[in-house]
Formats: C-alpha cells, structure tokens, sequence
C-alpha cells in the first residue's frame, strides 16, 4: 500500500519590525474607540510573538473616556496594540496609514481595525481561510488522538482527508498571491505556506520581486536568509555535520563520526504524525542495509523529553537518535520549518537525496547498494 504523507508546518518564526539596519521612519497616526472602557493605557509595541509584559514598547497613550491616540513615526512593519493589564494583542501594519480601532478591552484580539488596505487584504484572506484551518486543527487532533491510542488503521482513514483540506488551504494561498503579489499579506504568507508551495529559489524570486519598501522588513531578510541557507543545503552540497545529545545517556554524538558510510539524517517529533508514520519503512531499511554500511541519525525537536523517549521505545527504533529542541543553535543552519525533513548523505559527506520517504528511499538505497 502507496503511504500517505503530510507536512507539518513549525512556525518558529518571530516577527521582527526593527534592528540594527538603517530603516526609513513611516508616520502613524492611530485613534481608537474601547467599550467596557478604563482609565488605563494602550500600548503599541513590536510584534514579536511573546506575552505582553515582554514586548519592546514603541509608543503608548492614555485610555481617557473609552478613547485613545497613539501618534508618531516608526519602522514600517506590524506591531501589536494592547490594554495594560491585558494578555490579549491585536496586530496592526504600520506604513504611513491613518488607522482606527473598535476593541473591547476585555477582547483586544477580535478589534476591528479600518484604514489600512494590508490589514485588510491580511484580515479577510485569515477570515476566509478560517473554516478550512477549522477543520484541519479538528482533522489533527482526531490523528493525535488515534497515534496516542496505536490505531493506525484509524488514522490511516483520516490521512487523506486531512491531506486534501491541506491541499483546499494551498490552492487559497496560491490564488491569493497571484492577485496580490505585492502586498505585505503575500509576504506574510511565503513566510507561511511557501515551503509548501514553491521551490526555495522561486520564493527568493517571488520576494525579490516585491516593492522595495518591505525588504526594509527584518520579515523580509528572515524570509531570504532562510531560502537562501536552504539552497546551500542541496543536492551536490555538502552536509554540516552537528553534535547533539543521545536519549540513552545524554552523551554528546557527532554525525561526522559516520564519514565513510551512506547516512539518513531525519528531522522528526513524537507529536508528529507523518513522522512516525514513517518509522516502520525506516526499521525496514535499516535492517536490510545497516551491515552494509547504511545509518541513521534521528534528530528530535520535541520540547518534552519523555515524550520522545517514549515515541522512540514504542516505535523500537535502533538507530541513533539525539533532541535538538526547536531553536538549538546546532542545528538552525538548516532552517528546519517542517517535518518530516530529511537529508541522504553519501560516504563523503555530499547530500544525495532531500527528504526520501516510503518508495523513494527504498529505491534511493536499493540503487546505491546494489552497485557496492
């Protein structure tokens, strides 16, 4: 039977609206209306994926009778907006458009935001593609539930349809960034999904293309450094060897203590579906190529140890596993955005084959082993 393999998207990115780079000043101008209202602040800060209390403040201005101002120039990029006191933001694109703002304090996320054309194109593309992430958030948590459980043949009936509500989400972005190629959405939404759409040196192209005013974007550089490193990771390039710790004892091991041999390098977690899913072809190749001077290193990004030792004990996995964590700086040259990934290495350390599972890699070793 053909296996079925998914995706899983990591958005380990933050947003960065600000650095060291020069960056031309855009003028803000954003009045707000708050129902529920209190004497407090409103604050407008960097957009940086963590908790409020942690953000870097650009701007903030006193809430006086359930109306606020924020006022003045800044980086053109998205920023958060929040009540004092509040765990809740609201993102807001600044470039120099008057914005208004109708928020509940005690539901900042939902404010509805006018005046500015990005927000909006960003706005209604995320409301029109939110039953369809509904649904493969549901789809997701049904395949969890059935690999925590060890019914496969239950979650092998699910795969396909999570698969083509995937595939309904892609063609979304696809038609979206073909009518508006030039907007800070589309940008946001290569940062996304375009992995999953197009080749790393077509993205780098795509961006490229766009207007020069969002390359002064830390979005933009993080987009093109990511693409850019990947393609040092291809076919013909040489592969960085990394020294992560083992699950048995915690002792550091190096993948360059492989040279000589042909080497999977497989990037996984133990919530990963696809991932796991894979692990019996794996055991199969390992066992029939392994004396023939065939490895695995299996890299784990799970944040919960135990919950990796426990996958690796289920699935009897042999081969040599060590963690990494999302952001391990050991292993961020490879800009690791989904998983399954995975690397085939030939003897002299050369990348042979980029992400060979099921039948692809049955074939991929069957003709390398058979021509020794």
């Amino acid at each position: 039977m053909k296996a079925i393999f998914i995706t899983f998207f990591l958005f380990l990115h933050f947003f960065i609206a600000n650095d060291s780079i020069a960056q031309k000043k855009y003028p803000y101008n954003i009045t707000g209306i708050i129902s529920k209202p209190v004497n407090t602040k409103i604050y407008l800060a960097l957009d940086s994926g963590v908790a409020n209390s942690q953000k870097k403040i650009i701007d903030s201005a006193a809430i006086v009778n359930g109306a606020f101002n924020l006022k003045g120039q800044t980086n053109i990029g998205m920023y958060a907006i929040f009540v004092s006191s509040n765990k809740q933001w609201k993102r807001v694109f600044v470039d120099g458009s008057k914005i208004s703002i109708m928020m509940n304090k005690d539901s900042t996320y939902m404010a509805k935001v006018t005046g500015s054309l990005e927000m909006d194109l960003l706005e209604q593309f995320d409301k029109k593609i939110k039953p369809i992430k509904s649904i493969e958030q549901k789809l997701l948590e049904t395949m969890l539930g059935y690999q925590k459980r060890q019914r496969t043949d239950s979650l092998n009936l699910v795969l396909p349809e999570f698969k083509a509500t995937q595939a309904r989400l892609y063609q979304e972005v696809k038609e979206f960034l073909t009518v508006h190629p030039n907007s800070y959405a589309a940008l946001d939404l290569y940062d996304r999904y375009g992995k999953k759409l197009y080749s790393d040196s077509v993205i780098i192209s795509k961006i490229n293309a766009m207007p020069e005013k969002y390359k002064e974007l830390g979005l933009y550089r993080s987009i093109l450094s990511k693409h850019q490193s990947t393609l040092t990771f291809a076919v013909g390039h040489l592969f960085q060897d990394f020294e992560l710790p083992e699950h048995i004892d915690n002792r550091l091991f190096n993948t360059k203590s492989l040279d000589g041999k042909y080497k999977l390098i497989d990037f996984w977690a133990s919530w990963c579906v696809p991932c796991r899913n894979e692990n019996p072809n794996l055991k199969k190749q390992y066992s029939k190529y392994q004396k023939k001077g065939f490895e695995i290193v299996s890299v784990s990004i799970d944040t919960d140890t135990l919950a990796w030792k426990r996958a690796i004990k289920e699935g009897q996995l042999p081969w040599k596993q060590v963690i990494a964590r999302q952001k391990d700086p050991r292993i961020s040259a490879y800009h690791i955005i989904q998983i399954p990934t995975s690397y085939l290495v030939d003897p002299k350390g050369k990348i042979i084959a980029i992400n060979p599972r099921g039948e692809k890699l049955e074939k991929e070793l069957a003709k390398i082993f058979n021509d020794i």
